[in-house]
């Protein structure tokens, strides 16, 4: 473990090196869905993955607690999660790393202000505003489906992407997400929304059910969706997961790893949004009452 903290020290310097010592601008991105099933956890692994592949530092949050995905898919456990940030443990020590290089941050069982006492939420929050000089990517995991906690993991977000499947279904659970969140935040509190449709089996069966969200979000909230890409349905996924090894390394020439190249790709050349990153993340954050909740 202390080997791997002090790896992670060693590449977070280089990294501080090359922004000349200043904190860098972090970009986070929320991703959720409107039910579970539909490959959230894997999709967020792979993504981070493509990002680091071109040339990007991610880190995921874990904020599904109580699942623990990200570590079952990374095959890595963690000897911490972030409420040990509150004690005498570093933020390099709380941050664990998969075999493949990839850097998570892990929920645990829920970090609640009215465990802490003001002394130690200030210590969290300072370890926290650290990451920004770290990682220039935080990809949150958030738990399927919306409650008032998500919302929160939401609104202080810069991006979320909303992963769906073609199954009606997937699609009507998307669309109420979207909806229950609208009621929940005023969308001038909200981040821009991207949409990833996973596991179809045809590109038009993808396209149809992005045009289909889209067009209801845009219609009956009036609220405009960005279709970021498509995952076309793949066997090897589900090999992947019972090797316990992202699907990008164990099969990178297959459909679905050249699928989320391409997702990587669109994301980078969007237009970053101007929501201040992590810090400002944790500045619209924190007010709530908790960092992460069962919900």
């Amino acid at each position: 473990m202390s080997d791997q903290a002090e790896s992670l020290r060693s590449k977070m310097r280089e990294r501080s090196m090359d922004n000349g010592g200043l904190p860098a601008k972090t970009r986070v991105i929320a991703v959720a869905s409107g039910k579970g099933g539909v490959g959230k956890s894997n999709f967020c692994v792979n993504f981070a993955l493509a990002l680091k592949a071109k040339g990007k530092t991610p880190l995921i949050v874990d904020a599904d607690v109580g699942f623990s995905n990200i570590e079952l898919l990374l095959n890595t456990r963690p000897f911490h999660t972030v409420l040990d940030l509150a004690k005498d443990v570093q933020l390099f020590d709380v941050i664990s790393t998969s075999p493949h290089g990839l850097s998570f941050l892990s929920g645990g069982s829920g970090l609640h202000s009215d465990m802490l006492d003001d002394a130690a939420m200030v210590r969290v929050k300072e370890q926290l505003a650290n990451l920004s000089n770290h990682f220039d990517t935080v990809i949150i995991d958030l738990g399927a489906g919306i409650n008032h906690q998500s919302a929160q993991w939401i609104a202080g977000s810069d991006e979320l992407i909303l992963l769906a499947t073609p199954e009606p279904t997937a699609i009507s659970d998307a669309y109420a997400f979207l909806k229950l969140l609208y009621e929940e935040r005023p969308l001038d509190e909200l981040p821009a929304v991207r949409l990833v449709i996973n596991r179809a089996l045809k590109l038009t069966d993808a396209r149809e059910a992005s045009e289909r969200l889209s067009a209801a979000a845009l219609r009956f909230l009036e609220w405009k969706l960005e279709t970021l890409g498509f995952i076309l349905e793949d066997d090897l996924v589900s090999q992947a997961v019972m090797r316990q090894v992202p699907v990008l390394i164990s099969f990178p020439n297959s459909t679905a790893s050249r699928c989320m190249e391409q997702i990587a790709a669109n994301f980078l050349r969007l237009n970053e949004p101007n929501r201040g990153g992590w810090r400002g993340f944790l500045h619209r954050f924190w007010p709530g009452k908790s960092f992460f909740s069962t919900g």
